[in-house]
């Protein structure tokens, strides 16, 4: 459902994000569905060799606004870099940059995170 809405308005993904991480105390089923729905998605589209950029972006945006509220798992968003970057061609390319644009600076300022964003980038 909150997927959906994003789809159209990409400005629209941050409210969600908030709207989700205040209802994560009543329904935790629901940010674990989009959470994987999300990383189901990403992962299609980091095999896939489609330029689909609109489709990449609003992914990006979903896992960095989900990150920052601590809705998705650190690990998570580090793994869908990690997978990125281990084919850093074509599509690839632009996710990475739109990962790092929407979740990298948060990752990095976090002292539980930081030496892992370190070496990742470094």
């Amino acid at each position: 459902m909150f997927f959906e809405i994003a789809r159209r308005k990409n400005e629209l993904i941050k409210y969600i994000a908030r709207l989700l991480a205040s209802i994560k105390a009543i329904h935790p089923m629901v940010i674990q569905n989009v959470v994987e729905s999300i990383l189901g998605q990403s992962r299609f589209l980091i095999f896939k060799k489609l330029p689909l950029l609109r489709t990449r972006r609003r992914i990006c945006s979903f896992i960095g606004e989900l990150t920052k509220f601590r809705l998705m798992p650190q690990s998570a968003s580090f793994n869908c870099l990690k997978m990125c970057l281990r084919d850093f061609t074509g599509p690839n390319i632009d996710m990475t940059s739109f990962l790092l644009e929407q979740s990298g600076r948060f990752l990095y300022l976090q002292p539980e995170s930081h030496a892992r964003m370190k070496n990742l980038v470094l």
